[in-house]
């Protein structure tokens, strides 16, 4: 970037590498980076067209003295927008254009030139704005023959006035220079798949071409050598057409940075756009990560109803003492839209209410309808005001709740301050902390830190309001995408979700304390944002609550994986040992740090009681490094117990900080009761609390789950209780017995990566087990675990039981938690509360199958006092 922090030596032991900690390691869905024999990439961005009313887009260029894209379909309709996706203009050029794949841009006559269907070279004006003109003249014949119609992408290289032209079909690339004379180049030693799409990146002169058939990116010299390839597959190209380099979509970055851009038609339904990549791995100072966080629980709120299948916000409202997730996709998901698209969570994950943002277009300032992109949210605990950011409009709203105190409701009434006045123009997320709002942005890797003024309300930017902004540069401490920000009020600390499955927690004025890795989390995939609040099993400690999108609905429109993480850390932040840097304050964006002292209040936490959600108390005990799956029932029951709290740790400041005010109050201790939850790795975790709940005698008559999910304590005794592990290969779960009828799959899961499969076609009868060891005879012990049957018309029973054995493996009892004889639609849960019979020193966990001609999943199990 442009604009850098000035550090100070002590202000931590840093690493500085070429590559940011985490950057060469590989991941899953559109967080790619560099692999063995692979070289770097990273995955910035797509630029929906759709919204400029382009939805399949072949043609790509790029005009520097206008800073527009100019964008074409295969019907020769061509698209001015700026690098966000705003529309500047459209032209009619006609089918009769030619292949909108074969064209580029020449700036040093400001013109478009493109192939016709004659085998000419033509060309079109282009604007200062950046429009272009419908009439096209020629420029040359290059007599390419029969040749033309397998012309799959053209560039030209500026300096040097040289046009290249890529071949697909006969894999060769035509060099054609100023002067007339035509040379070619054999690319046929690549790969046979079929290339389409050519670059010239005039930063090192290289030439870059796509196969699309493995899709491969090939770094070629002048002369056809290979320099390096990269593996875009999980970029999840639909049908890739054109590319071209162009500047980073990041305005702070330097201006000679250039990215590369792929046009994606998209296929059928689903909408193309412009995917931008960088190739070169940014230079950042590395922090050392804090200590090991752990897993306390796991909600799918893909599994909520209303569905939340793409969670992109989150945060804690204390006078309700729930956690608000928003959704900013599931209203492009009909089969799943209910017009609802927040939702109040119970701090265990329980669904407990619903609102709206976004009711029809267009959209107004109404207290429903006021946006349909709601990806991040902050909240003001003191007058329980709600800030929405709208990254499609780059917006922060402010939803005053009105007179009844209550969001979502017909008298609360909007606000919204422009963040592209600022210069913001990928408006993530934002949070609220001490009298100021922290808006992420997600493709500037900046914080912007909004100071509402002298009117003390935020109303934007002279000549709007009287707001002041700085902002600071959180990609020098490895972020890659700002995608969410929280704040935590115990330390008065800002921190930044970056999709690279890290937090970064830095002071509001941008100086590193700590970094979070949270690639451990099983399954996490594109983490959107984070929010401090009380722990779900002990409200005393504030834990960290990470939403997930999962997958994107424009990968996949039918998917509900939506997740929402609890994690706890092992202690307090680092102290900050040196004075923090100076930003830049600025009523307008700048690229030049000018130093001013910004002073900045410490945070007042002010708990509230809350409701009670249900009469029945219940004893609880301590949370373990496990997962779980989500609950549909609540069993919370809050206390007037004073909550203990940690000693804020105050970071040094800039400028003088006025002194913080304690208020203190009764702080509710609402707690879920805790859940059997399954461990990530083959260490059982033991819980020596026993847990006071009511015993169900055990029977043999068969017990039918429910579609609602039932809460039970934690403490897992099971191995591998999700079916992830397979350290042997054999392609069968880990500890679960050796039985090639079950297997791991990926095929339906419910959480992490993999689940267990049975599966037969000879109505065969089998037992699945597991021992549990070092039981105590007359102890309440509690199971629970998910099972998904597919549609079938087999005649087969699953029975999950538990058989207690001696110590010298007797026999002594079996109990039935549940029997299924038939389809479930979807994943249900089995739970039950069961008591060791005397003499009973182990148990078996079992699954067993009795005539199966069909397929069974099963994932998630749990058992443990």
């Amino acid at each position: 970037m442009s604009i850098h922090l000035k550090f100070y030596k002590r202000l931590l032991v840093f690493a500085c590498l070429i590559v940011g900690f985490g950057l060469a390691s590989h991941s899953s869905g559109f967080s790619a980076s560099a692999q063995t024999g692979n070289a770097y990439w990273w995955y910035e961005r797509t630029i929906e067209t759709a919204d400029a009313g382009l939805a399949h887009p072949v043609g790509i260029a790029y005009s520097p003295a206008a800073h527009t894209f100019l964008v074409l379909d295969a019907n020769g309709r061509a698209v001015t927008m700026t690098p966000f996706g705003t529309p500047r203009g459209s032209t009619e050029l006609g089918a009769g254009f030619g292949q909108a794949l074969n064209l580029t841009f020449d700036e040093r006559a400001n013109r478009l030139l493109f192939m016709d269907r004659t085998r000419a070279l033509r060309q079109l004006g282009v604007t200062a704005d950046g429009r272009v003109a419908a009439n096209a003249a020629p420029v040359r014949d290059f007599n390419l023959g029969n040749a033309q119609s397998d012309a799959q992408g053209i560039t030209l290289d500026t300096k040097t006035g040289t046009l290249w032209v890529l071949f697909g079909l006969t894999r060769r690339l035509r060099r054609l220079a100023p002067d007339a004379r035509v040379s070619e180049l054999d690319l046929t030693r690549l790969a046979s798949g079929t290339l389409r799409g050519i670059a010239f990146n005039p930063n090192n002169s290289h030439l870059y071409v796509l196969d699309v058939t493995t899709s491969t990116l090939y770094e070629l010299g002048q002369d056809g050598s290979m320099v390096a390839t990269r593996d875009l597959s999980e970029l999840r190209l639909r049908e890739p057409q054109a590319m071209l380099f162009a500047p980073s979509g990041d305005n702070t970055d330097d201006p000679t940075a250039l990215n590369l851009y792929i046009a994606d038609s998209g296929s059928g339904a689903h909408a193309g756009g412009i995917v931008e990549i960088s190739l070169n791995a940014p230079q950042v100072v590395v922090p050392l990560a804090a200590g090991d966080p752990s897993l306390v629980r796991i909600t799918v709120t893909g599994n909520w109803s209303p569905n939340a299948p793409d969670a992109a916000g989150v945060v804690y409202a204390p006078a309700s003492n729930r956690l608000l997730v928003s959704d900013s996709e599931v209203e492009e998901m009909p089969q799943y839209f209910v017009g609802k698209n927040v939702f109040e969570a119970s701090l265990g994950g329980l669904l407990l209410d619903t609102i709206t943002t976004f009711t029809s277009n267009p959209t107004s300032l109404a207290w429903d309808n006021y946006t349909k992109e709601p990806s991040g949210l902050g909240l003001n605990p003191t007058n329980n005001h709600l800030y929405v950011a709208d990254d499609s409009s780059n917006r922060v709203y402010e939803v005053n709740p009105g007179g009844d105190g209550q969001l979502g409701t017909n008298d609360d009434t909007i606000t919204f301050i422009s963040t592209a006045a600022f210069g913001d123009q990928d408006t993530e997320d934002v949070a609220y902390g001490n009298g100021l709002l922290f808006v992420a942005d997600g493709v500037g890797r900046e914080v912007y830190v909004v100071n509402p003024g002298a009117n003390g309300l935020f109303d934007g930017i002279p000549p709007t309001g009287d707001d002041t902004v700085t902002h600071f540069d959180v990609e020098q401490y490895g972020v890659r995408d700002a995608e969410g920000i929280g704040y935590n009020p115990d330390t008065n600390t800002v921190i930044v979700c970056d999709r690279r499955k890290q937090l970064v927690e830095v002071t509001p004025s941008g100086a590193f304390v700590r970094l979070i890795n949270i690639s451990f989390i099983s399954g996490i995939l594109a983490p959107s944002d984070v929010a401090v609040a009380p722990g779900s099993t002990n409200p005393g400690v504030n834990n960290f609550y990470i939403v997930d999108r999962m997958i994107d609905n424009n990968q996949d429109s039918n998917e509900t994986d939506g997740r929402m993480y609890e994690i706890t850390l092992d202690g307090p932040p680092p102290p900050i040992f040196t004075a923090t840097p100076t930003n830049t304050l600025t009523n307008t964006p700048t690229n030049t740090p000018t130093a001013t002292n910004t002073p900045t209040s410490t945070a007042t936490n002010t708990p509230i009681n809350t409701p009670t959600e249900t009469a029945t108390p219940t004893v609880t005990n301590t949370p373990t490094n496990t997962t779980v799956p989500p609950t549909n029932t609540s069993t919370n029951t809050p206390t007037n117990t004073p909550t203990v709290t940690d000693t804020p740790i105050n970071p040094p400041t800039e400028t003088a900080t006025p002194t913080a005010t304690d208020t203190p109050t009764n702080t509710p201790t609402a707690t879920d009761t805790p859940i059997n939850t399954p461990t990530e790795t083959p260490t059982p975790t033991v819980t020596d609390t026993p847990i006071n709940t009511p015993t169900n005698t055990p029977t043999e008559t068969p017990v039918v789950p429910t579609n609602t999910p039932t809460s039970v304590p934690s403490g897992n005794l099971l191995l591998n209780p999700g079916f992830e592990l397979d350290a042997d290969n054999n392609g069968r779960p880990d500890n679960w017995g050796n039985n090639t009828r079950f297997t791991r799959s990926n095929e339906t899961v419910l959480a992490g990566s993999f689940a267990g499969k049975h599966f037969d076609t000879a109505n065969s009868n089998y037992n699945i087990n597991q021992t549990v060891r070092n039981l105590s005879a007359g102890a309440t012990y509690h199971f629970s675990g998910w099972v998904n049957i597919p549609a079938t018309s087999d005649s087969f029973t699953l029975q999950l039981r538990v058989r207690w054995q001696s110590p010298t493996n007797s026999n002594l009892r079996t109990d039935t938690i549940a029997t299924y004889t038939a389809t479930t639609n979807g994943w249900v849960q089995a739970t039950g509360t069961v008591v060791a019979p005397a003499e009973a020193t182990h148990a078996l966990v079992r699954m067993q199958v009795t005539n199966l001609n069909a397929t069974i999943f099963a994932d998630e199990f749990s058992f443990g006092p």
